[in-house]
């Protein structure tokens, strides 16, 4: 198995600076028993406390607010936060950097004696038990924890559906919080805490989830985001639309721009195979859209589609029964506006396996040359492993065991594995040796009744009763380790690395 080691690096010690420069300070003034309530923090309640931290997604958000609370915590006593997120995957991929091994490590060398505890809400927490309504145990032990114990920082880690669920605002629980609370936010609201929003674009003032936020009343609010909200001030020609600061403008700004040119974030390439001209040239332009009515146009030539009906009867390159589904979108969940346009041979069985033979083709060019580097018998430079990531329009086309995708994919896979593998029989460098193996055990794998060559990550598998379903999400959000890794505890193979989800999947990932 691989090991993670985080570094410090130059743009996320910046935005801490700045962060702690812009802090407003403890509020010393005013006399504070409250052992289970963080310190009293000046403009405590008020915009002038809280401070916006814009970052690109991929230059560290997770990392620097996790390193946030140690400094509040170590240089201010500060000790109790909760952390809010737009989505479980998110919320999962935060638990999960800050329970790992290495960020714990990571964050050892700089506070000595001091541990996070996390504690997480789940949907399901707040279940009757024996006719009794009780909190979950994490509520519990993050709302009853004393500053006393100088040594713990306190995480409570939810997203937005939960926070702004009955189970958190209603007030008949049979236990109490604090003495005497029978309210989840309440408890919350005893505590001072410091909220920390991720991705503040989902947590306009004016929509519910950022009113839950107030409603636990946080002393302080960090926004971490590549994009904020917009606010919209004036009316008629006085009207105009802002991105929505805290304090007008954020307190530490690395933007898109900056992030590509210091190399923290990569560009993407384009690459479409090519179709015939005469199918390239045969489009189709969006017209005009609405929730009941899509409306073609392809020269002088005008196609209307209602909902249910059949993208073929306009034009018979429109292969796979694709439907205008209504609400702008179509059945595979394109989402429509107008001036698009839309090919109808790239809508085609025979157009998608090109597209899946070249995705294929380039990601094992890509991984001989990350698994051989410079192959040398001298060589130590280390292996890489390649991933490939399918945003696919349908589910059904790669969870059913007949599934088109999963078929097609399948047999082009074996297909190269197989040309590859002859290949690699008549070399004898060891890096190559090796590599044969690893082809090996991928082809072996794929011809098993349980492959772990592929998986897929939807939000329908939320809560599937499939076993080998969850085992795949539980992998890919859980155990980056594994999933990066080439080989586990035993020396046995990790051949999982090609990963399928919706093209709609937002932040996350």
């Amino acid at each position: 198995m691989m090991n993670i080691l985080l570094e410090e690096l130059p743009h996320q010690e910046q935005a801490l600076a700045a962060i702690l420069a812009s802090f407003t300070g403890i509020d010393h003034a005013q006399a504070d028993h409250n052992h289970y309530a963080n310190p009293l923090i000046k403009e405590r309640y008020d915009d002038k406390a809280n401070i916006d931290v814009k970052m690109e997604t991929g230059t560290g958000k997770t990392y620097v607010y996790t390193r946030l609370m140690y400094e509040l915590h170590q240089k201010y006593g500060l000790f109790k936060f909760v952390l809010v997120v737009p989505t479980p995957a998110i919320k999962e991929g935060a638990r999960n950097f800050i329970t790992s091994d290495y960020a714990r490590q990571h964050f050892s060398q700089f506070y000595e004696n001091t541990r996070m505890e996390l504690c997480t809400i789940n949907a399901g927490d707040f279940k009757v038990k024996s006719g009794r309504k009780n909190f979950p145990a994490q509520l519990l032990s993050f709302t009853d924890a004393s500053r006393r114990d100088s040594h713990t920082i306190q995480v409570l880690l939810i997203n937005a559906q939960m926070l702004n669920s009955a189970s958190m605002t209603r007030d008949d629980y049979d236990q109490t919080l604090l003495g005497g609370l029978t309210s989840p936010v309440k408890g919350l609201q005893m505590t001072r805490p410091v909220v920390i929003i991720d991705e503040p674009h989902r947590f306009a003032r004016d929509n519910k989830f950022y009113r839950a936020i107030q409603a636990i009343q946080p002393q302080m609010i960090v926004r971490f985001g590549a994009t904020f909200p917009d606010i919209v001030e004036g009316k008629g020609k006085n009207k105009c639309v802002r991105k929505d600061y805290y304090r007008r403008q954020p307190q530490f700004d690395l933007n898109a721009v900056d992030s590509f040119n210091d190399g923290l974030v990569k560009g993407i390439d384009i690459y479409y195979p090519n179709l015939p001209e005469e199918q390239a040239n045969n489009r189709y332009i969006v017209d005009s859209v609405t929730a009941k009515k899509l409306i073609l146009r392809r020269g002088s030539k005008i196609a209307e589609v209602g909902v249910g009906e059949n993208l073929a009867d306009v034009d018979a390159g429109f292969e796979g029964s694709i439907e205008y589904a209504g609400s702008k979108m179509l059945s595979n969940d394109l989402e429509l506006e107008a001036g698009m346009a839309l090919v109808p041979g790239t809508f085609g069985a025979s157009y998608q396996e090109l597209i899946i033979q070249d995705a294929i083709d380039k990601h094992f060019d890509t991984e001989q040359a990350n698994f051989l580097r410079s192959n040398e018998p001298e060589n130590n430079a280390p292996r890489i492993k390649t991933l490939s990531l399918f945003f696919i329009d349908s589910i059904k086309s790669y969870r059913d065991d007949e599934g088109w995708l999963k078929v097609t994919f399948e047999r082009l896979l074996k297909k190269k594995l197989t040309q590859l593998i002859d290949d690699y029989q008549r070399k004898t460098l060891p890096r190559e040796v090796e590599y044969l193996s690893f082809l090996q055990a991928t082809l072996a794998s794929l011809h098993s009744d349980n492959q772990n060559v592929h998986a897929g990550y939807f939000g329908e598998d939320r809560g599937s009763g499939d076993e080998a379903i969850q085992a795949e999400v539980d992998d890919i959000l859980k155990n980056k380790e594994k999933l990066l890794s080439f080989s586990d505890h035993h020396g046995n193979w990790e051949t999982r690395r090609f990963l399928f989800s919706k093209w709609t999947l937002r932040e996350g990932w």
